[in-house]
This record gives structure tokens, C-alpha cells and sequence, in this order.
């Protein structure tokens, strides 16, 4: 696979081995496609609700790795107490009357993470940190990628409307010079009834291709967070665009592999493996050392006092014996886990690289039937102006210079298809090199 994507950025003009810049929309070469990209970044509600799960990864993995640091409080109490004359206490002579009891101190623990149990942990939260993170990438190729598609359609739908806006001018000129035929004797009643139903299903088109573009404009609106026809000013038709200039892909390879969905399936497979590894320190006994100092006293006035001093130190030991098989069957979840992470990744290289071939495909193939459309369409226009010549030398009438016209516009139209194609078949390129984002330094791991 990866020597037939060499052989076909070799031999094919429309794709370049440079590497694909991040703003990758500028090969496009449209200044309104370029705004709406940059608005949708900005603006778009699927990119700012995936922004927040980064923001909400990363205050989990501040609370994760907090857990690791040592802990330490000040607290303060006061009652009125007194125990029962009926305890044993009691019985030894204890006072039953109400006191008064004054409590301040400070507390402080620190586990020793001799096996590793709280790295693990912290491993694992950071590696779903950045997951969340390039989840968002991900989330802004995808955006990027459906509002350059859904542009181009429209685009393209404008185009049409036009098309057909000519061909049903056409359409009603032939039907007057049929009917004009048929009066004098040149044309049958079958003709013209046969032109009519070519006026009418020309006009029957134009009110569904402005339902489709109207729809897309609302999509288009959707994606970057607005209303319903907020940009239908923006998005007025336009003259055609050409086709991409030549694409830069880079090594397809390499650049699949550094698609945010494929290292966001690696950063979740090491979040698994860490996971694994923090179920099998559950085995082992955990020591957290832990110290407190205060003082305590029935009068608020003897809180001073030395003799009210009190405290505390020493280790504490956890060490797991009979829990019913429960941690077995953790560390069995978590190694399952494991391996379906594997295998998610693994099948996430495997589509990358899939998209990639694909899309190198349908970009080389349909550059060439544009090229075939064009030449076609230049057949057309030698045969209208052959036609435009024969009619002023009188070798030629107006329903045959009509009918070069009608032509002409169906290859127009087809060509113009094509294009469009090609155009949605390089953003669909761009879109599985994982264009428009670029690697940035992992804060991650400073964030403790």
C-alpha cells in the first residue's frame, strides 16, 4: 500500500510530496471558505463542549496526582458534653456532669507509593488528559473538513442554478421557434409538445436546487453556531471556483500516523495499561505516614498551656487479605480493557491508513475526469461556434445554433460536477492526513 501512494504522488501532477500546512484551507484558494474555517473555530459549539471535556480531564488529572502529595489540615472544635451516668466509665467514678471541651491542631499524611499505586493512577489521568486533547484536535479537523464540504456543495448547487437558469432560457426560445416551425408547416405537433415538456422540467429543477442550497447555507450556519440564514449574505452566489491547486500530501504514512484520532487511540491504550499496572498494586500493602499535633482542654483559657498539648506520629499499614476475589477480578477488567484498547488502536492505524489510500485515489482519478470533461467541454464550444458560423452564412437556423447551446451547457454542467468532485475528494485527503492541526508541547506533564 505504501509504495502503490508513492507511485501515485510520483505520477500524478495533482499531488506534491511537500508537507500539508496546517492551514490547510488555503490551497483552496477562497477567501470566504478560509473566513468560515477560521469562524468555525472559533465559534463552533461541537469544538467548545469538546474544549470543556479537555478542561475537565485536566482537573481530573490535578486531583489525581494531588492524591500523591502529602496532605495536611488545620481543624478547630468545641462541645458541650458529658456521658452517661450509667456507662462504665461512670461506674469507675468518671464525672457525669456537662463539660465544656476545646479542640485545635493540625493533621498531615503522606502515603509511600513503594508500588507504584498512585503513579499508575496519575499515569493513567494524564494519558486521558491527552486523549481529551487530541479528541479536540480531531474534533477541529472533522469541523474544518464538513464546513469545506459543505461550502463546496453549495458552491456547486449555485453553479447549477445557474446552468439551469440558461437552459430554461433556451428551452423557451426553442418552444417558440417549434411553435413558430409548426404554423408554417415545418414541425409536428409531437415536436413541440416534446420542447414544452424540455421548458417545463428545466423550470421544475430550479426550486429544488434552491432548497438544497438553502439547506446547506443553514448547515453551514449550524456548524459555526448561528441562526438559521445568518449567513445567507455571506454566502451569495459566486463566480465558479477552480480546482485545487496541487496538493501537498507529505509521506501519507507518516502523516496517518500522526492523525489526533490514531494518537488519541494511543494515549487511551496507555491510560489502559496503566490502569492494568495500578490493579496489580492493589495487591501489595500500602504505608502512609501520618503525624498530628494539637491542643485540647475543658477551658478555652487553658488552650495555651503546655500541659494541653497533644500528639501523635507514625505509620499506618493497609495491606489487603480476604476482599472475595474482588481485586482479581479488577485487575481481570482492567487487563480485558487492555486489550481492547489494543485492538482499537491497532484498528485505528489500519483505517487511517485505509482513508488515506482511498482518498489518494479518488483525487488522481478525478483530476483525470476533469480533464476528460474539459476537453469534452471544449468539443462543445468548437461546435457552437461552428454552428454560429453557418447561421450567418445562412448554412445554419436558430433552432441548431440552440441546440449547440444546449449541449454545451450539459457538458458545462458535467464538468463543472467533476470538479466539484475533485475538490471534495482533496478535502476528503486532507481530512484523513489529519490536516489542519499541528503537534503541540503536552503541558500534561507539568500539570501537578
Amino acid at each position: 500500500m505504501l509504495s502503490h501512494q508513492t507511485r501515485l504522488i510520483a505520477d500524478e501532477q495533482a499531488l506534491k510530496a511537500s508537507a500539508l500546512p496546517a492551514d490547510w484551507v488555503s490551497v483552496m484558494n477562497d477567501p470566504v471558505l478560509s473566513a468560515l474555517v477560521a469562524q468555525a473555530r472559533t465559534e463552533g459549539l461541537d469544538l467548545q463542549m469538546a474544549a470543556q471535556r479537555v478542561a475537565q480531564s485536566a482537573a481530573t488529572l490535578g486531583v489525581v496526582a494531588a492524591q500523591a502529595q502529602p496532605q495536611a489540615s488545620l481543624g478547630a472544635s468545641y462541645a458541650r458534653e458529658a456521658i452517661s451516668a450509667n456507662s462504665p466509665l461512670a461506674t469507675l467514678g468518671a464525672y457525669t456532669g456537662g463539660f465544656h471541651l476545646w479542640d485545635v491542631g493540625a493533621q498531615a499524611s503522606w502515603e509511600i507509593d513503594f508500588w507504584g499505586h498512585l503513579a499508575h493512577q496519575t499515569e493513567a489521568a494524564r494519558a486521558r488528559w491527552q486523549a481529551s486533547q487530541f479528541q479536540l484536535e480531531a474534533a477541529q479537523v472533522s469541523l474544518s473538513a464538513e464546513v469545506a464540504r459543505q461550502y463546496l456543495l453549495l458552491r456547486d448547487l449555485q453553479q447549477q442554478a445557474r446552468l439551469h437558469n440558461e437552459l430554461w432560457a433556451l428551452a423557451q426560445q426553442r418552444v417558440r421557434l417549434i411553435d413558430s416551425r409548426r404554423r408554417n408547416g415545418m414541425a409536428t405537433e409531437a415536436e413541440l409538445a416534446s420542447a414544452r415538456a424540455d421548458e417545463a422540467a428545466a423550470q421544475a429543477t430550479l426550486p429544488g436546487l434552491r432548497q438544497q442550497a438553502q439547506a446547506l447555507a443553514n448547515g453551514l450556519a449550524r456548524l459555526l453556531g448561528k441562526a438559521p440564514h445568518a449567513l445567507d449574505a455571506q454566502l451569495q452566489a459566486s463566480a465558479e471556483l477552480p480546482p485545487p491547486a496541487a496538493l501537498p500530501v507529505g509521506v501519507p504514512s507518516e502523516r496517518a500516523r500522526q492523525r489526533p484520532d490514531v494518537l488519541q487511540a494511543e494515549a487511551q491504550l496507555r491510560a489502559a495499561v496503566a490502569d492494568t499496572a495500578t490493579a496489580r498494586s492493589d495487591f501489595y500493602p500500602r504505608i502512609t505516614l501520618s503525624a498530628g499535633l494539637g491542643l485540647e482542654a475543658f477551658k478555652l483559657k487553658d488552650l495555651g498551656s503546655w500541659d494541653s498539648r497533644q500528639f501523635s506520629a507514625g505509620p499506618a499499614l493497609h495491606l489487603p487479605l480476604f476482599e472475595g476475589g474482588r481485586l482479581r477480578q479488577t485487575l481481570a477488567l482492567t487487563e480485558a480493557r487492555q486489550r481492547e484498547a489494543a485492538l482499537s488502536y491497532q484498528g485505528t492505524v489500519l483505517k487511517a491508513w485505509q482513508e488515506v489510500d482511498d482518498a489518494l485515489q479518488q483525487q488522481v482519478d478525478g483530476r483525470r475526469q476533469w480533464q476528460h470533461w474539459l476537453a469534452s467541454e471544449q468539443q462543445r464550444q468548437q461546435a457552437l461556434d461552428s454552428a454560429l458560423r453557418a447561421r450567418s452564412a445562412g448554412a445554419a437556423d436558430e433552432l441548431m445554433v440552440i441546440e449547440a447551446r444546449r449541449a454545451l451547457l450539459a457538458s458545462t454542467a458535467a464538468r463543472q460536477a467533476s470538479a466539484t468532485q475533485v475538490k471534495l475528494s482533496a478535502i476528503a485527503l486532507v481530512r484523513a492526513l489529519g490536516g489542519g492541526w499541528a503537534p503541540t508541547p503536552n503541558p500534561a506533564e507539568d500539570r501537578t
